[in-house]
């Protein structure tokens, strides 16, 4: 049996108005920015993405999480990224954070996955830094420190 065309707006409107959630907790959405979907906020410079991981091994779908990452700036850096690990926390759970950033297209990207209240989530934060180093509000409300996408100094 079909759904009526009724029932069907009424559902599309339940998922509308369902905010985005990191593990149950609701995330802002930031005036000039709009939720997508229930997992991704977009605004002008920045966009914030987040899946619940279904992968049980933990180490398995974190590894594949950085090698999706690079592999799309190795197609999409015109010259060249730069790629490096910093100690971060996802909603206040430690973890390390994968950065990377084109050399000179202005874009960046912050990956990580955590366990947060019981749930294995990955996150994801592409953004454009020129205007500063600092993690963009919409990103900061889950990833910290917001200096995260500052490469480290080499020795």
């Amino acid at each position: 049996m079909l759904m009526s065309a009724e029932t069907v707006a009424a559902l599309d409107a339940q998922i509308d108005n369902q905010p985005v959630t990191l593990a149950g907790r609701a995330l802002e959405v930031p005036d000039q920015c709009q939720r997508l979907d229930t997992r991704t906020i977009r605004c002008p410079a920045s966009e914030l993405a987040i899946a619940p991981v279904g992968e049980p091994n933990r180490i398995a779908a974190e590894a594949s999480l950085h090698s999706e990452q690079l592999a799309q700036f190795e197609a999409n850096c015109r010259t060249g990224y730069d790629a490096w690990e910093r100690v971060c926390s996802v909603d206040g759970v430690a973890t390390n954070c994968y950065v990377a950033s084109c050399r000179e297209q202005g874009h960046a990207q912050v990956a990580a996955m955590a366990e947060v209240r019981d749930e294995v989530v990955a996150v994801s934060c592409r953004f454009n830094p020129e205007g500063g180093r600092q993690m963009p509000p919409l990103c900061a409300q889950v990833i910290e420190p917001d200096d995260v996408v500052i490469p480290p100094v080499e020795p």
